[in-house]
This record gives C-alpha cells, sequence and structure tokens, in this order.
C-alpha cells in the first residue's frame, strides 16, 4: 500500500515538474521584438499580429508614438528594435539630414493622404480658404503634390508655387496636430492613419484622394546590423502574409493598400 501511495506521489511530482520545465522552456524560448509605430492603425495591425501569430519564436512589445522623429532616435539607441513609422522617402530624408545609417527591411504598405474638411462638401468650393498642411518636409512635398493633381495650385520642380488661382492660403501645422486645427482650418492634408483615430463621420470620406506611389510606401525599419536576423526576417513575412493583407483590405477599404 505504501508502495503505491509513493508510486502515486513520484508520477504525480514528475508530471508536474515536466510540466512546469516545459512551460518555462517555452517561455524562456521566445524573445521579446519591439516595435515602434506611429498611428493608431498601424498597431492595430500589429495587434492582429501580436494575438493570430502566437506560434512564432518571438512575441511583440508594439511601442506608440505622436511622430516621426523619436522612433528613428529610440532605434539608434535600441530602445526599439524595428520600426513601422515612415516611408522610404522621410528615411532617406532622415538618414541624410542627420548622418545616420537606418535601414529599409523592405517595403510594407502604402498609406494614403488626403484632403479632409467639415466646412465644405467638395474641392471646387475652394476659394479663399486656410488649409493645413504637414510641416514635415517629405510630407509637405506629398500635399503640395495632392493640392496640384486637384488642380487648386502648380507648383515647379523646386515645389515653389507657381500658380494660385483660387488665393488657397497654407498653414503649416505637424502632422500631429494637424486634425486638431479641423475648426479653424478650413480643410486639412493628412495621412489616413491619422483619420482613422476620429470617429465622426465627417471625417469617414475624403475630398480627394492621393493616388498610389511607390515612393511613399511604408517600410519595416531598423539598424543595419539586425538586417539578416531570423526573427526580423519572419515578422516582415507576416507582415506581407495573405492573412495580414486580407485584414487590411477588410478593415481600412482602400486606405491602406
Amino acid at each position: 500500500m505504501r508502495k503505491t501511495a509513493f508510486l502515486g506521489i513520484f508520477i504525480l511530482f514528475f508530471t508536474f515538474s515536466s510540466a512546469k520545465f516545459l512551460f518555462f522552456k517555452n517561455s524562456e524560448s521566445k524573445i521579446t521584438l519591439r516595435v515602434g509605430v506611429a498611428s493608431n492603425s498601424i498597431s492595430e495591425i500589429f495587434n492582429f499580429i501580436k494575438n493570430n501569430f502566437k506560434d512564432e519564436e518571438f512575441e511583440l512589445e508594439i511601442i506608440e508614438y505622436s511622430d516621426y522623429i523619436q522612433p528613428n532616435i529610440d532605434l539608434l539607441e535600441d530602445v526599439i528594435d524595428v520600426s513601422y513609422c515612415q516611408n522610404k522617402d522621410f528615411l532617406n530624408l532622415y538618414n541624410t539630414e542627420n548622418n545616420t545609417n537606418i535601414v529599409s527591411y523592405g517595403d510594407v504598405y502604402f498609406e494614403r493622404m488626403g484632403i479632409y474638411s467639415k466646412k465644405y462638401s467638395s474641392i471646387k468650393e475652394f476659394k479663399n480658404i486656410v488649409i493645413a498642411i504637414p510641416n514635415i518636409e517629405s510630407d509637405k512635398i506629398r500635399a503640395l503634390k495632392l493640392l496640384e493633381n486637384t488642380g487648386l495650385i502648380r507648383v515647379n520642380d523646386e515645389y515653389q508655387i507657381l500658380e494660385n488661382p483660387r488665393n488657397i492660403r497654407l498653414l503649416e501645422i505637424s502632422p500631429k496636430y494637424l486634425l486638431r486645427v479641423i475648426d479653424q482650418a478650413d480643410a486639412v492634408i493628412v495621412k489616413e492613419n491619422k483619420v482613422l483615430k476620429k470617429e465622426s463621420d465627417s471625417f469617414e470620406t475624403s475630398l480627394y484622394l492621393e493616388e498610389y506611389n511607390e515612393k511613399y510606401i511604408n517600410v519595416l525599419a531598423g539598424k543595419y546590423k539586425s538586417k539578416k536576423k531570423k526573427h526580423i526576417k519572419r515578422l516582415y513575412q507576416i507582415l506581407k502574409s495573405s492573412e495580414v493583407k486580407h485584414m487590411i483590405e477588410k478593415k481600412y477599404r482602400g486606405i491602406i493598400i
């Protein structure tokens, strides 16, 4: 009887110990990838990955930013491992101006820029108005190109305004504050990911939407030395997977392509 009881305790202890060992083994085998994102919509994409790709050898820690500069500073200081906060044009400009070597790990998706207004229902009504645009150089150029495509202005190769028949005045604002001035300005030009944060129906549809431009595709970025790390390569593969693509198509309906 004692032998049976002892055997039962031994089996129970062995089973518990094995389970405990496997639990800690699995926990310790995962590494944490710290991802910097600069918009609510991109945070949602990475949370989708976090919740639907749980069998990977890494887990994501998602860190949100309100601007595009700090993520690059944090990348260089190893606060985060990768960022998804910028397009190729902005990354090249940042590296040139700051003598840095942050690299792209690959093109991902294109976030469209649009014209929004609470006061007007069509750009045909625009005359003697103030339009708020981003003050970051790469986004400012995008905004000027967008306005030129509408026919409201004409710019030269240096993006100086040559023709402005409707007397459009431009107000340059930090991207994170653009939607806050919508009541003061007559319209704003902003990336669609900023608009997705708003719950107001006034922002569901843009008056004019930017066409696809490969130059402004967002990239997964980080340090050159980390480019070949298998976990980062795998994260990029997941970002380009059919599951993530389907989620983006279903949720954002052409806003992110």
